[in-house]
């Protein structure tokens, strides 16, 4: 198993933060449907990074989407992502959950991953969120 150093900057921090997912209804229906295992790995991580700790999964920047944006990676026949938006203090955002598909870039988790993150903000800065 491969580790790569998080680099969320807000692990350094002593605060505990919640997870949530969003949308909610999607982002908690695509995590329900992964395998067992790899969601297992996926929670265990996302719990982690909660308690400012290390992910057990690879982890990786997604810096195309913008900043504070990772993805969890369990590779792998299929392979499996877990992308998550970290720029709201006290919260880890889970905004997709699914089956990578391609060995390139996975162009439909890039453009799911960005209209969720676009809403994402939007209801944040309507205080909706």
């Amino acid at each position: 198993m491969q580790h790569h150093k998080n680099e969320n900057p807000d692990t350094a921090s002593n605060n505990r933060r919640i997870v949530k997912f969003y949308p909610a209804k999607a982002a908690g229906k695509e995590m329900a449907a992964v395998p067992e295992r790899e969601q297992l790995r996926f929670v265990l991580s996302l719990t982690n990074l909660s308690n400012n700790m290390e992910a057990t999964c690879t982890v990786n920047p997604l810096r195309a989407l913008g900043p504070n944006v990772y993805e969890l990676k369990e590779n792998g026949r299929p392979a499996w992502r877990c992308v998550y938006y970290t720029g709201v203090k006290g919260v880890i955002y889970v905004l997709y959950v699914g089956e990578k598909t391609t060995n390139g870039v996975d162009r439909h988790l890039m453009s799911t991953v960005e209209q969720r993150l676009k809403a994402l903000i939007a209801a944040i800065k309507a205080g909706d969120e």
